[in-house]
């Protein structure tokens, strides 16, 4: 592969610098990867979250699961299933053990959005009912 003539130096760094580009387009493919363990990161905070209840094909009940970005990490981020969740204190508890702090606006935006709709594809779901709603009037009750 040749260098096109325009990005070629000429002489010395002044002449070097006038010909490179102003700008720079990075293109980055998305991906979702496993979390840490819960004993490496037992508790999470969800800023722009959701709560979704989902028919999983290989569980015959249905179950809830908290989806948004995770603060500590700057990552979108989906949960295993909820186990117990408390309105006063904005905290749930997931079947992996992680205990997942609920914080900000019901906004699910960005990498949050993205790692649930892959989760959602990765696992085959089809029917999901958002009780985003449900979860967010139990916390004004405190």
């Amino acid at each position: 592969m040749t260098t096109p003539k325009h990005f070629k130096p000429k002489a010395g760094p002044t002449e070097i610098a006038d010909t490179q580009p102003r700008f720079a387009l990075i293109a980055m493919w998305g991906g979702v990867w496993t979390c840490a363990p819960v004993s490496e990161r037992p508790e999470v905070v969800l800023i722009d979250w959701h709560v979704f209840e989902v028919n999983l094909p290989c569980s015959a009940e249905r179950t809830r699961h908290f989806a948004g970005q995770n603060t500590t990490d700057c990552e979108g981020r989906v949960s295993s299933a909820i186990v117990t969740f408390d309105g006063a204190t904005a905290r749930g508890i997931t079947q992996s053990g992680r205990v997942y702090q609920l914080q900000g606006s019901t906004c699910l935006t960005g990498d949050g959005e993205y790692t649930w709709n892959r989760w959602k594809s990765i696992n085959s779901v089809t029917d999901v009912v958002d009780v985003t709603a449900e979860i967010k009037a139990l916390m004004e009750q405190r």
